[in-house]
């Protein structure tokens, strides 16, 4: 999988300031100067560090009006191409200039990284450091930036708090969710048609909140008592019940949640890694029924899986039962691409601290997203900064038609949306 981050940037900069802050974000951060090797029978993958790691700047030139070209990009070429592993860094960038030289100057910067390694939050925070430090360039210097690199953070499923490796104890939890999963009787997305995993490919839809509407969106869940996730999460399941045509039951919404702070010892945001699980929850999608009441059931059957720590158990499972090689792999992960192909996921990363302006440069919202695994479908990731919030749909082509994820992303808006105007 690959994860992005994108942001665009007004104003003047050049190729020289990218390369001297990418320097600088490898020399950070310890993820970024490892690859990862195996043994010659796949087996024993493990990081390894890298000498001078260099990460791959490429840059695009279009036209000032063209307005697709960053777009463009990403379905061309960056969700296309997996980043490679064996390599480090596990990253590139990719500059989209557009009116170079006038005062329209503008780059669309996409930050396209490994999931192995990071999550959205830790893309999305790296993004912004990236253009930290290249405002703090100097073209009379040719001393890089001095930076302190950081200690590396242990991987998740070393990070586990007591009472959560146990064997015993996961296998209890997963069942307990299993058969929660078999009383709500919920009724699936089917695949219209089914993609192997080696040809499963993603593309994007995006959408977007203007500020009026954020506003709405905001002051009517705080006045409901529902997070903006679980009103999202609810306007998405009854978009997704309209598509397979049912009025009643439940569908299943997966949810990333963010690990962090439940870890031992806890990390913080600024701590990089992959640090995203995943729970789920049975949402009602009966259109007559209040929405905001299933929001807010929507709200207290997240908070009590998360305090089941389901989502962290099956990291401990993982461990133990994760195939040892990418030989050996193909029927875990066909027995989990059967059971996940019409599974949905509501990404909402929530409201990020992302500068709206850097040095002379003014910045628009930042987005995110990644590819999709054979964990599901469809994915909507939602993000609010700088006064917007970016809805951008990730799908697997021919699982879902370009059709079908338009009307579910759009049935999702107009049914939030029409739930705000009604208070």
């Amino acid at each position: 999988m690959n994860g992005f981050a994108w942001v665009q940037v007004r104003g003047r900069l050049v190729p020289e300031q990218l390369a001297w802050a990418a320097a600088a974000v490898v020399a950070e951060q310890p993820l970024l100067r490892v690859s990862i090797h195996a043994k010659p029978d796949g087996t024993d993958p493990r990081f390894e560090p890298a000498t001078g790691p260099v990460m791959p700047i490429r840059i695009v030139h279009a036209d000032a009006d063209d307005e697709q070209a960053a777009e463009r990009e990403l379905d061309t070429r960056e969700m296309r191409e997996p980043v490679d592993t064996t390599t480090a860094p596990m990253a590139r960038l990719v500059d989209v200039v557009r009116g170079a030289g006038t005062d329209a100057e503008t780059h669309d910067l996409i930050l396209t990284m490994s999931h192995t390694i990071v999550d959205a939050t830790a893309r999305v925070g790296m993004l912004a450091q990236l253009l930290r430090y290249a405002a703090e360039w100097d073209p009379n210097s040719d001393e890089p930036r001095r930076v302190v690199s950081r200690e590396p953070v242990p991987p998740i499923g070393y990070a586990l708090p007591r009472g959560v490796r146990g064997l015993g104890r996961a296998i209890a939890t997963v069942f307990t969710e299993h058969m929660a999963s078999l009383r709500a009787h919920t009724k699936p997305m089917a695949p219209e048609r089914h993609v192997p995993p080696a040809d499963k490919r993603t593309r994007l839809l995006l959408r977007k909140l203007s500020g009026d509407q954020l506003d709405a969106l905001l002051s009517t869940c705080r006045r409901r008592g529902v997070t903006v996730h679980a009103a999202l999460s609810t306007a998405t399941a009854r978009a997704v019940g309209r598509e397979i045509g049912i009025t009643n039951g439940k569908v299943t919404i997966r949810t990333p949640v963010q690990a962090r702070a439940e870890l031992s010892p806890p990390l913080t945001k600024s701590d990089v890694g992959n640090y995203m699980c995943v729970t789920q929850t049975y949402v009602n999608v009966d259109p007559n029924a209040d929405f905001w009441a299933v929001a807010r059931q929507f709200n207290k059957d997240l908070r009590k899986r998360l305090r089941l720590r389901a989502h962290l158990s099956s990291i401990a499972l993982m461990r133990k039962f994760a195939p040892k090689s990418l030989a050996t792999s193909t029927r875990f992960v066909d027995g989990i691409d059967d059971r996940a192909a019409g599974a949905v996921l509501v990404s909402n990363l929530g409201r990020v601290d992302f500068p709206d302006r850097v040095g002379d440069w003014e910045l628009s919202a930042v987005q995110f997203f990644s590819t999709m695994s054979v964990t599901g479908q469809m994915a909507i990731c939602a993000v609010t900064s700088n006064g917007v919030l970016h809805l951008n749909t990730c799908y697997v082509e021919g699982q879902s038609s370009a059709e079908r994820a338009a009307r579910v992303t759009d049935d999702t808006l107009a049914i939030l949306m029409a739930a705000v105007g009604r208070g």
